[in-house]
């Protein structure tokens, strides 16, 4: 499929890529589920405005997974009002990838 690249209007960096093939729900979680390894708790923030069915969709895979979901209101940069939807159960990261990815960032810091 093609792929669709998000870029911040004020940095230039790129925010993300979105496949159209695969639901932006599902594509969200399984981020989430992938970062679950680095992390105890772990979040999707998403627009209030989505889809109702995004939002239903979303909501019952954070729960199934144990990830937080948190909505906010796009419209108010200056107060976005964030709302916890769904809060996200605590989980001890992976030793294994965590050792794993910090002796490469050492390697990468201190030579």
């Amino acid at each position: 499929g093609v792929e669709h690249n998000y870029v911040s209007k004020d940095t230039g960096q790129k925010l993300g890529v979105i496949n159209p093939l695969m639901p932006k729900g599902v594509e969200h979680s399984a981020s989430a589920c992938a970062y679950k390894i680095f992390s105890h708790r772990c979040y999707i923030v998403v627009p209030r405005s989505s889809g109702s069915e995004d939002l239903a969709r979303l909501d019952s895979l954070c729960v199934i997974f144990g990830i937080g979901l948190v909505l906010y209101d796009s419209t108010d940069a200056s107060n976005p009002k964030f709302q916890a939807a769904v809060r996200p159960r605590r989980h001890e990261p992976d030793s294994f990838y965590v050792n794993k990815y910090m002796k490469l960032v050492e390697r990468e810091l201190f030579g």
